[in-house]
Formats: C-alpha cells, sequence, structure tokens
C-alpha cells in the first residue's frame, strides 16, 4: 500500500522562531504516532528548508510553496522584509501566491493563525504591527479565509494540531470517495483540474477497436460489481479520457489510476489515445514525480517528440506549459515532427495564456539556439515585467553558449531589465574572454551578483581604476565595497579603521547584534577580514600589545597573530582552544568590570550571549589550526569539534581528510547538519558537494559502513549520486531497493537516478519488477525514473538523469 505525502507550508515573518520550532515539533509527533494508521505522512516545509543558492531568497521559497496543498499562516506583530518585487514582505507574497492558486485550482488549502499582540504595542502599533492589523481587517471583510487566534504557546500547540488532524481527515475522507488514493508517493490531485484528454483519433469512430473491446467485456460480466478489478476501474477512466471534444476536454487521470494502468500494463493492449492520455496524465504531474510519464511517451504512434508537439496544438489552453516542460526537460530540438520548428515556436510565444508564454521562453533557454534570438527580443521588450526578464535572461544563456561578448552586449542594451542569479555562471564561466568594457558595464546593472562577479574579474586582472573604484564605494553590496576599497588602497589612498567599518559595515541593515544572538550587521565580516589582513603586517610584540587591549567581542588581532606567527604560537593557540577561550574572555570581562562596573547593563546582557560568542571565535580558530597544523593537532581539532559542533570549515574538512581516519566520517557527515550560510566561496550547494566527496572517499571500500552512520537524508542522497558507476554496480539488490524504500524523496531519487546511469537495462527491469511486487509500501517516484530507465531509449534515459542529479543538492 502506497502512503500519501501531505506537504504542509508554514508561512511567517521572523517573529514566531519558537511557535516555528513547535509547528514542527507537532509534525513529527503526529507522523510518529498516526501515520501508520492514517497512511498519510505530513510533510512541514517553510523557509528553514530553502537552502541559500543562487537566486532571488524568495523565488526559491516560492518554489518550495507551490509543491505544497495545506497553507498555514502565522502572524503576530512583525509583517517582514520586502523580498524584491511588488510585494512588501516575504509573507504576503507566500499569502498572496497562495491565494491566487487556490482561486484557479481550488489548492492550496488556506488557514491563517494570528497571536494576539502585546497591550504596550496596541498602544503604539507602528508600521509593522499595523501592516499586520490591516492584513487582518482584509481577512476579515473577505469571509474567505479561516482563521483562529491564539494567545499562549499552549493554545497554539492545540490549534495548530486541531487544524492539521481536521484536514487530514477530510482528505482521507474525500480519497475514500474516490477509491481510497491514499498510497504513498500520490499528492494531492490538482483540484479543478484544467489537465485535458488524448489527441482526437483520426478515425470519425467514438472508439478504437480494442477499447470497445474492452469495454464489452466489462459490460458482458455479470457480476461487475466483484469482478472488475481496480485496474479495470482504471483502464475504464482512461478510455474516457480519450474520448476528446473541444470545450469539453478538462479531465486527465489522476496518480492513483495511472499508475494502477502501469502496473496492469502487460495485461492492457492501450490504443494510441489511450497512450497520448497517459501522457497528458504525466505531463500534468510531471514536477511530483508521482506519474509514469517517459516509458508512455516513447511508446506514442510517431514517436515521443512528436507526441508532445502535436498535444501542445490541441490541448485545451491550461495544459500546454506542462507539455512545453516535457520537451524542454527531455531536451527535445522540434527537428522531428510535422511542423517546422519556427512555426511551434511562434505558436507557443504567442499564446493567449502567459504561462504558456513563460514555458516557451524557458524551452528556449535550455534549448535555444542563436538564429531563435530574433524570437526572444521583442519579449524583451513586453510591458509583462516577468516575461520580459525571463525571455532576457533565456536569450543570455543561449547567447553564452556561443558568443559570450554577444551575451553580454545584450546585457548593455538592456541595462533596466532584471536578470536572474541563475545566468551568472554562464556569464562568467570564462572572465579572461570578456571585454573589459562589457565588465565596467555591468558595474551598474541592477543585479548585485552580477556587479559583484563582474568587479572581481576587474580586480584580478589589475582592470579596476580609481575612478571606477570611486564610485563603487557607495554600492549597495558589502563585497563589491570591499574590492573597491582594496583597490584604492594599492594606488596609495589610506583609510583608517574608522574609514573602512563606516564604509563597509551597513548599518541600515542591521539585522541583529551579538548581544541579541542574532545575525552581524550586513559587511561586518568582511571589515573582520580587512583588519585581520591589516594587522598581519604588524610584528608579534604589537599584536600581543593589541590583544592585551582588546574588547570582549574583538579577537582580530589573535587570528592575525595565529596566521603570521603560527610556530611560534601554536601553544597559545592550543591552549585557548582547550579551554575554549574561557580563560581569555575572562581576562577581558574583568578588564570591563574595572573599567565601567560589574553591575553595567552591558556586563548584564554580555553574560547571556557569552557562550555564543566563545563558539564563534572557537570556529575561527579551529579553522586556523586545520590550515596550518600537523598530524600532532588531530586529537585536539577531535576533540573541539566533538565539544563545539563548529559549522562548516573547508579547513576542517581539509585538515581531516589527510591526517584522519575512519572515526571522523561522522564528524564529516555532522557538518551536513551545520551548513555555513554565510560562507561566500563556499555557498550550501558546494558545501554538501565536498563533505559528501570527502565521505565517499573515506568509505570506497566500506560502503555498507559509510551508509550505516547517523547520515542525514540529504548526505545519504548525494553519497548515492556521487558513487561511481563501479560502485554502485557492486551494491546488492536488497540495499538499492532498501534506498528505493526510504522515506527521503531525494534518497529514493538519487538511487533511481543513480539505477538508470550505472545499471544495464535488464537489471533495472529486475528491480522494478520486484519493487512493484514487494509487500509494503511503494513510491511514486521510485516507478516514475525506474519507468524512464527501462521503457526509453538508453542514450535519453542516461543524459535525463544526469540532467536531473544537480536537483539533489538543492
Amino acid at each position: 500500500m502506497l502512503r500519501r505525502i501531505v506537504k504542509v507550508f508554514l508561512g511567517s515573518p521572523g517573529d514566531l522562531v519558537s511557535e516555528r520550532k513547535m509547528a514542527a515539533e507537532i509534525v513529527g509527533e503526529m507522523n510518529k504516532d498516526h501515520a501508520d494508521f492514517w497512511n498519510v505522512q505530513i510533510e512541514l516545509v517553510g523557509w528553514e528548508d530553502t537552502v541559500a543558492a543562487a537566486g532571488r531568497a524568495q523565488e526559491l521559497i516560492n518554489y518550495d510553496l507551490d509543491q505544497c496543498e495545506y497553507f498555514v499562516g502565522l502572524m503576530w506583530q512583525r509583517w517582514g522584509t520586502p523580498p524584491g518585487g511588488k510585494y512588501t514582505s516575504g509573507f504576503e507574497e507566500e499569502f498572496e501566491r497562495s491565494a491566487a492558486r487556490n482561486a484557479k485550482h481550488g489548492s492550496p488549502h488556506i488557514s491563517l493563525l494570528f497571536k494576539k499582540p502585546d497591550e504596550n504595542s496596541m498602544r503604539d502599533p507602528g508600521k509593522e504591527l499595523t501592516k499586520v492589523l490591516e492584513f487582518r481587517r482584509k481577512i476579515v471583510d473577505s469571509k474567505k479565509i479561516y482563521f483562529q487566534e491564539f494567545d499562549t504557546e499552549r493554545e497554539f500547540l492545540g490549534k495548530f494540531r486541531r487544524l492539521l488532524t481536521v484536514y487530514v481527515q477530510t482528505i482521507l475522507s474525500q480519497d475514500r470517495a474516490n477509491e481510497a488514493r491514499t498510497e504513498v508517493g500520490v499528492r494531492d490531485e490538482v483540484k479543478k483540474s484544467t489537465a485535458v484528454g488524448a489527441i482526437p483519433e483520426p478515425e470519425v469512430r467514438l472508439l478504437q477497436p480494442e477499447a470497445s473491446e474492452f469495454i464489452e467485456n466489462l459490460l458482458a460480466e455479470r457480476d461487475s460489481a466483484s469482478n472488475i478489478s481496480a485496474a479495470d476501474v482504471a483502464r475504464l477512466r482512461l478510455v474516457s479520457s480519450s474520448v476528446k471534444r473541444p470545450g469539453n476536454d478538462n479531465f486527465s487521470l489522476g496518480p492513483h489510476d495511472a499508475n494502477l494502468i502501469f502496473s496492469a500494463r502487460e495485461t492492457f493492449k492501450l490504443t494510441p489515445p489511450e497512450i497520448s492520455g497517459l501522457v497528458t496524465s504525466g505531463s500534468v504531474h510531471r514536477e511530483s514525480e508521482n506519474v509514469p510519464l517517459w516509458g508512455w511517451l516513447f511508446q506514442a504512434e510517431g514517436g515521443a517528440e512528436q507526441e508532445l508537439v502535436l498535444q501542445t496544438f490541441v490541448r485545451d489552453a491550461p495544459l500546454r506549459s506542462g507539455l512545453i516542460q516535457c520537451l524542454t526537460q527531455g531536451r527535445f530540438m522540434l527537428r522531428s515532427t510535422l511542423i517546422s520548428r519556427v512555426e511551434i515556436l511562434e505558436e507557443w510565444l504567442t499564446d493567449e495564456l502567459d504561462d504558456v508564454k513563460y514555458a516557451a521562453v524557458g524551452y528556449l533557454e535550455h534549448c535555444g539556439s542563436p538564429e531563435d534570438i530574433e524570437l526572444l527580443i521583442p519579449l524583451v521588450s513586453s510591458a509583462n515585467s516577468t516575461l520580459s526578464e525571463r525571455s532576457l535572461a533565456a536569450a543570455i544563456r543561449v547567447l553564452s553558449r556561443s558568443d559570450l561578448n554577444a551575451a553580454f552586449q545584450l546585457l548593455d542594451d538592456f541595462p533596466t531589465t532584471n536578470i536572474p542569479d541563475r545566468v551568472i555562471p554562464d556569464l562568467f564561466a570564462s572572465p579572461a574572454h570578456i571585454e573589459r568594457d562589457h565588465l565596467v558595464a555591468c558595474l551598474s546593472n541592477r543585479n548585485g551578483a552580477l556587479r559583484r562577479e563582474a568587479v572581481t574579474a576587474l580586480k584580478a586582472r589589475r582592470a579596476l581604476d580609481a575612478t571606477v573604484a570611486e564610485k563603487l564605494l557607495s554600492d549597495d553590496l558589502p563585497i563589491v565595497r570591499y574590492v573597491a576599497l582594496n583597490t584604492l588602497m594599492e594606488t596609495g589612498r589610506a583609510f583608517s579603521n574608522a574609514d573602512v567599518k563606516k564604509l563597509l559595515v551597513d548599518t541600515s541593515t542591521n539585522r541583529g547584534s551579538i548581544l541579541t544572538g542574532e545575525t552581524k550587521p550586513t559587511g561586518e565580516e568582511l571589515f573582520d577580514q580587512f583588519e585581520v589582513e591589516l594587522l598581519k603586517k604588524q610584528s608579534r610584540s604589537v599584536l600581543e600589545e593589541c590583544i592585551l587591549k582588546s574588547t570582549i567581542f574583538d579577537y582580530s588581532a589573535n587570528y592575525a597573530l595565529y596566521q603570521r606567527y603560527f610556530s611560534e604560537t601554536r601553544s597559545q593557540l592550543e591552549k585557548n582552544l582547550e579551554d575554549g577561550f574561557v580563560f581569555e574572555l575572562e581576562r577581558r570581562l574583568n578588564l570591563l568590570k574595572e573599567s565601567i562596573g560589574s553591575e553595567n547593563d552591558l556586563i548584564v546582557q554580555f553574560k547571556g550571549v557569552a557562550t555564543q560568542v566563545l563558539r564563534r571565535v572557537c570556529a575561527r580558530a579551529l579553522s586556523i589550526l586545520c590550515n596550518y597544523g600537523d598530524r600532532e593537532s588531530l586529537p585536539l581539532i577531535r576533540s573541539v569539534m566533538d565539544r563545539d559542533e563548529p559549522p562548516f570549515s573547508i579547513e576542517v574538512v581539509k585538515y581531516l581528510e589527510r591526517f584522519g581516519g575512519w572515526e571522523d566520517v561522522q564528524r564529516l557527515a555532522d557538518l551536513m547538519k551545520r551548513l555555513d550560510h554565510s560562507n561566500a566561496e563556499y555557498p550550501p550547494e558546494r558545501q554538501k558537494t565536498r563533505l559528501s566527496e570527502a565521505l565517499l572517499e573515506f568509505g570506497k571500500d566500506r560502503t555498507a559502513d559509510l551508509f550505516g552512520l547517523d547520515l542525514t537524508a540529504d548526505t545519504r542522497a548525494l553519497v548515492l549520486a556521487g558513487m561511481t558507476n563501479k560502485s554502485f554496480k557492486e551494491l546488492k539488490d536488497g540495499a538499492i531497493l532498501k534506498f528505493m524504500s526510504d522515506e527521503s524523496t531525494k534518497v529514493r531519487k538519487a538511487v533511481s537516478l543513480k539505477s538508470i546511469i550505472s545499471l544495464p537495462i535488464k537489471r533495472q527491469s529486475q528491480l522494478l519488477n520486484t519493487y512493484l511486487s514487494k509487500d509494503g509500501y511503494r513510491y511514486y517516484n521510485v516507478i516514475y525514473w525506474l519507468d524512464a530507465g527501462v521503457r526509453t531509449d538508453r542514450s535519453f534515459s542516461k543524459a535525463l538523469a544526469q540532467r536531473e542529479m544537480p536537483s539533489l543538492r538543492s
């Protein structure tokens, strides 16, 4: 029996951290206590699950949001931070996006919980709370969204648990009315589905002979209620979906029925319209990966590419975007169809629906050629900003594959049009080939990532002149200001530490302070880096004198001393690490008490965050020891890692690779739980990849032991994906099948993709048949991918699987 996954998105501004943690605990308890009984697994999704990566942060959150069927919003006294664009906060964008989807598709279901504001806050609400209150009045007046209030944590626990329970019971009731569609892997079908049936038959007849025979046999049963199988019922629905009439073509087969047809595929002789109907169903649910698609596509009359293209012409409008996305994912180049490539593209790009235009532009972004640029350029000037931005991004990516400077020229031609961060890696894949004028022009572009890469490239070439650098001192990005500042200092300009701090640290976007345990002001990390590099030019005696005068927060002189004079100060560094810098901190704290008094508010406040300060200092010192130390440092490094559980550090990873042993593998694996999201050089995606590579190197001869460790789901997935084809082939079928039944979607996808890439089709087929016939739960995304490996061209399935591998790092 397949267990159903219910994805619930938890949206809120940043003042309800405690409630968000409690919500996660409630979901964990409900899954533990009720998942087996309900046959439903609840998956809670929120901004905590969105890994920082190239791209607007809110767009990454929106991607997760759009996969959810239930939106629960929490509000208290904060409205939130503008995410960019037309919305005033990330929460507003999440709510409005969900409300728009609900109005169009009937999903997601929406509930709101308002925490009662403090009485003092109500007397003088301020901008943030005022916006919350206005939003609440809007909800009350609309009378469309269910909401409740809570005051205490106990109230929240009860009301949130009740919301989830009522929702799950409701969908179970609905599913029982639709033949108990509660198998795992089935996501809630899109309500008010706009998907459609099959391509019209060239013949006038209503049904083809095989379909007519099937229905006649059903009617001939004397006691059809007991003799008709679930697969027969599913095919009956499939046959009905293959009868198409324009204007009455708004039905596609659901996941449960489509998978029943797949399971019984050897017993049915399906007609071409039925195959088309299964392709339609697969395209509707392509993003969910819970309906077989690619195998049916390669069985279609006329070939896979022509089947999808023809469907984009004859299907009702709402379905076309999904079909185009299938063509994009499969990298079909529109060369083997009855209609010319240009005619196909022009038809898509002039469709009445924006979603179809977006899908067409997305197709060109991945499959376009320079000859297609003339189709995209007019769209860049569109009044529809979304279409304009996506078209420019697509044109840039197409040109960057063949003529890098032509891509930059396009940027110069449309300087006011936004571009997404995803185009940046393509533009700067070969910085040495970019003309200087193009790089300089990028410095005034509104995209910060583009400015960052351009100023870095100019600095590396020593082509950033003082006049340009002077202007960049007022750039929005601290890293751009930092590069400009260093350039000017190299020309002889003098800046005091106070000047540098004023230039780098953007206090207007200060999101907290060390005393509140929140993030540092934007740019402070860069100032720390600047200060350390400056101090490293000083003598040992000067640095030691600086340390004696340093404040309870400032350890820059320590870092500079340990790096510049490591051999001489190694014992001092190790001693400080051994006691977690407690003695050093106490010395500074005593000096401060003598200066301002032991009862001063600053002393009292600091005691509450002293542990956090020490953890931060120890993590930095640990990285220095790993960078400069030798094998003798290994016991201390292990001890500090076990004691402090520091975040990811590339120096720590490299050190353990060089001097560590098998006992350090779990320490490396645990770093996957503590990714450093502020590390610009090693963003989370790269950290994950680097750690999985290290784990694989340690475990190359101990695969079973490696997977026996306490690994996160992300780690298991990345290790599977990173295994050599030879190592993966050596896994027993039982081990592979166990991974295919893992609770993590990523793990199941990783092992399925790796099977496609590494194993011969015969073994894939055996795995698929065993998986389908086994007792217990079966997950639809495994069936989705193994079907692609077994029933499509080998070259197609391997290329498809390899393109999907990077998605496991997100």
